[in-house]
């Protein structure tokens, strides 16, 4: 789909130029290789004939900011040319400039025309107060190449950074760099396409269960649920086994998230208690909120409500079980996300008792609209998270309360088998007892 939408309107502009160029220097990558990152992949398909000048990739690390651009260059079938930020950088006056023209000299050889992809730009795009009079030259100097294209040119120019707020605003006028394109962490759909992407040619067994490692890589990159990919294969090779089961697919989620288990490390048994109630929390509320299941349809507030809650579980558990006073680090990276969430609700949907929230320019991150905002709104603004915290806090914790008796069960169960599996949670949760304890006729 993007391939042929892509050919038809961004190269448009090339297709009268002779393709003489070494295919080692064409990307061999496109969109069909890239799982997820639908709407990036869609504004650049929309771009129209009439090409901008550059494009500016913003994101987290590892979600394809590099890999998109590659596929850029592999969807036009032109030449493509990486550079680094940091590569422009030098302690020589006028060197990092000099790099700069030479890149585009480099780039004005191709005949058909190329792209450029600059990774990491803020190493020499940073706002110009700093004093550093080498990156203040070199970015003047990236300026004036950027104002020099003529249309003929048909360079391309990418950048990425994960910064946007530390650019230099000049940098990000029209004529410049046009469009913006924000590259987020991969949702559900996302995540679905790079897992059935990356696991095509591994030898899966019967107990691989999709869905399951969706749900399990929730707020993971691109790059994360790659490397866990890889990390169960090679499981596979030091068990001696053909086909990666389910089983390692969880050692290499802990492995990437935790790093390797240590067998010396022995965990107390009252530490031991603390975490299995606080997983055993997260999985009650997970549990008791039909929002956080897998739906076709729903309603992005509720959804996003219930995930604030699938993540207070595990400190509202410990503060039940054994006092505000014995909170783990774990619960405090829980609180942490679920805040995250309930700002995602109030800047990028507007839905909240704020509406929609004005602000100057385009914006992709909750930490960049902040900084243009008058400092009664922020209050406003965290007014009103507390508020919506609150209210998600006394839900958990009155469901917990109802289900206490469910919450030991669970983390009792816990403390003998290490890890529970699915079916093993789902049994407690139907039955109210143990796995191993006998059911009556």
């Amino acid at each position: 789909m993007f391939s042929t939408n892509f050919t038809g309107i961004l190269a448009y502009p090339f297709k009268n130029w002779k393709k003489s160029v070494q295919e080692s220097n064409i990307s061999q990558i496109t969109f069909k290789d890239i799982g997820g990152l639908h709407e990036a992949k869609e504004e650049l398909a929309e771009i129209g004939a009439t090409i901008p000048k550059g494009f500016l990739l913003v994101g987290p690390p590892g979600n394809g900011k590099t890999l998109l651009a590659k596929a850029v260059a592999g969807e036009c079938k032109l030449p493509f040319i990486f550079r680094s930020g940091s590569d422009f950088e030098e302690m020589v006056v006028g060197l990092g400039s000099r790099r700069v023209r030479e890149l585009f000299q480099q780039a004005r050889s191709y005949q058909q025309g190329c792209i450029i992809f600059i990774d990491e730009i803020d190493s020499i795009g940073r706002k110009r107060y700093s004093g550093n009079n080498h990156t203040e030259l070199t970015l003047n100097q990236l300026l004036n190449e950027l104002d020099g294209f003529r249309p003929r040119e048909n360079i391309i120019i990418l950048a990425a950074t994960n910064t946007l707020n530390v650019l230099d605003s000049a940098l990000l006028r029209p004529g410049r760099f046009d469009r913006q394109i924000y590259v987020s962490l991969p949702n559900q759909k996302g995540r679905r396409e790079i897992i059935i992407l990356q696991t095509r040619k591994l030898i899966l067994s019967k107990d691989f269960d999709l869905e399951e490692i969706i749900v399990l890589t929730k707020g993971l990159s691109g790059a994360q649920i790659v490397n866990m990919l890889n990390e169960a294969s090679i499981l596979s090779i030091r068990q001696g086994k053909r086909e990666i089961n389910q089983e390692m697919i969880f050692e290499a989620y802990d492995r990437i998230l935790m790093g390797p288990s240590l067998s010396s490390q022995v965990l107390t048994p009252s530490k031991k208690k603390l975490i299995a109630y606080h997983e055993a929390g997260h999985a009650i509320i997970g549990a008791s909120l039909p929002e956080t299941k897998v739906r076709k349809i729903t309603i992005i507030p509720r959804l996003m409500a219930a995930h604030v809650m699938a993540f207070l579980g595990g400190r509202a558990s410990e503060e039940l079980i054994f006092g505000a006073e014995k909170i783990t680090a774990g619960a405090y990276d829980d609180f942490k996300k679920a805040s995250e969430i309930i700002r995602d609700l109030i800047f990028r949907y507007g839905m909240s008792d704020l509406g929609i929230i004005p602000t100057q320019g385009s914006f992709f991150n909750n930490e960049e609209i902040a900084t243009e905002l008058p400092e009664t709104t922020k209050q406003k603004i965290e007014a009103e998270r507390e508020k919506i915290l609150n209210q998600c806090w006394k839900k958990v914790k009155t469901i917990l309360r109802q289900k206490k008796k469910l919450l030991s069960l669970l983390a009792e169960e816990l403390l003998k088998k290490n890890s529970l599996r699915k079916e093993e949670i789902n049994f407690i949760f139907v039955n109210q007892i143990s796995p191993s304890t006998p059911l009556l006729n």
